[in-house]
């Protein structure tokens, strides 16, 4: 795991999908986004409760570090249930 720093957004990313020519991937981490309060900073999750447009701009914000294009983001649903 290696933690990048970039645009002052937080990411990490593991040695072993980097192998993986066709597939960018990164782990966000609360650091470098525009959300305030209890959602600040990068907070990415539109079921939080934080307005729209903030994690709209924090998903611009994280694919600006990345240099991705925000468009070609792919999301999994995570539950935490037995």
């Amino acid at each position: 795991m290696e933690l990048h720093i970039k645009n002052e957004v937080e990411f990490l990313t593991f040695d072993s999908f980097d192998s993986i020519n066709f597939v960018k991937h990164a782990f966000s981490t609360r650091h470098g986004g525009v959300s305030t309060g209890i959602y600040s900073s990068m907070n990415l999750t539109f079921s939080s409760g934080d307005y729209p447009e903030n994690i709209i701009e924090n998903y611009r914000i994280f694919c600006e570090a990345l240099d991705i294009d925000i468009n070609s983001l792919v999301f999994a649903s995570q539950t935490h249930t037995n």
